[in-house]
Protein backbone atom coordinates (compact mmCIF):
# COMPACT_ATOMS: atom_id res chain seq x y z
CA UNK A 1 0.00 0.00 0.00
CA UNK A 2 1.30 3.21 -0.63
CA UNK A 3 0.45 5.29 2.09
CA UNK A 4 0.91 9.00 0.61
CA UNK A 5 -1.93 7.99 -1.69
CA UNK A 6 -3.84 6.65 0.95
CA UNK A 7 -7.34 9.45 1.86
CA UNK A 8 -6.29 8.70 5.46
CA UNK A 9 -3.09 9.84 5.45
CA UNK A 10 -2.86 12.68 7.72
CA UNK A 11 -1.34 16.10 7.91
CA UNK A 12 1.26 14.71 10.41
CA UNK A 13 1.64 11.57 11.49
CA UNK A 14 4.22 12.66 14.53
CA UNK A 15 4.63 15.54 16.46
CA UNK A 16 7.43 16.76 18.42
CA UNK A 17 6.35 17.83 22.05
CA UNK A 18 9.77 19.17 24.55
CA UNK A 19 12.00 17.42 22.65
CA UNK A 20 10.03 13.37 22.35
CA UNK A 21 8.26 12.63 19.37
CA UNK A 22 4.56 11.56 19.81
CA UNK A 23 1.52 10.66 18.23
CA UNK A 24 -1.83 9.37 19.21
CA UNK A 25 -3.65 5.96 18.37
CA UNK A 26 -6.91 7.99 16.40
CA UNK A 27 -3.89 9.14 14.22
CA UNK A 28 -2.55 5.25 13.75
CA UNK A 29 -5.90 4.20 13.02
CA UNK A 30 -6.38 7.19 10.34
CA UNK A 31 -3.18 6.55 8.86
CA UNK A 32 -2.99 2.54 8.54
CA UNK A 33 -6.95 2.99 7.37
CA UNK A 34 -7.73 0.37 10.22
CA UNK A 35 -10.09 0.38 13.39
CA UNK A 36 -9.41 2.57 16.73
CA UNK A 37 -10.74 -0.29 18.53
CA UNK A 38 -7.98 -2.44 16.82
CA UNK A 39 -5.01 -0.26 17.42
CA UNK A 40 -5.75 0.28 21.05
CA UNK A 41 -6.39 -3.64 21.68
CA UNK A 42 -2.47 -4.16 19.46
CA UNK A 43 -0.87 -0.87 21.70
CA UNK A 44 -2.24 -3.13 25.03
CA UNK A 45 -0.36 -5.76 23.58
CA UNK A 46 2.39 -4.55 22.92
CA UNK A 47 2.43 -3.31 26.74
CA UNK A 48 1.86 -6.88 28.26
CA UNK A 49 4.95 -8.23 26.20
CA UNK A 50 7.12 -4.89 27.05
CA UNK A 51 9.68 -4.77 30.07
CA UNK A 52 7.94 -3.01 32.76
CA UNK A 53 10.62 0.27 32.72
CA UNK A 54 9.78 0.95 29.18
CA UNK A 55 6.36 0.67 29.40
CA UNK A 56 5.50 3.69 31.46
CA UNK A 57 7.33 6.33 29.92
CA UNK A 58 6.34 5.38 26.29
CA UNK A 59 2.70 5.35 26.80
CA UNK A 60 0.45 7.60 28.46
CA UNK A 61 -3.22 7.53 28.68
CA UNK A 62 -5.36 9.88 26.99
CA UNK A 63 -8.75 10.65 26.64
CA UNK A 64 -10.89 12.51 24.01
CA UNK A 65 -14.30 14.50 24.29
CA UNK A 66 -16.38 13.75 21.08
CA UNK A 67 -19.15 16.39 20.92
CA UNK A 68 -22.39 15.14 18.70
CA UNK A 69 -23.51 16.88 16.12
CA UNK A 70 -27.22 17.80 17.35
CA UNK A 71 -30.31 15.08 16.30
CA UNK A 72 -33.08 16.41 14.35
CA UNK A 73 -36.11 14.87 14.96
CA UNK A 74 -38.51 14.65 12.18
Amino acid sequence: MNLQQSKNYPAQLVFINDQQTITNSLIVADYFGKKHCDVLRIIDQILADAPMNLRQPTFALTCKINRLAPVSVI
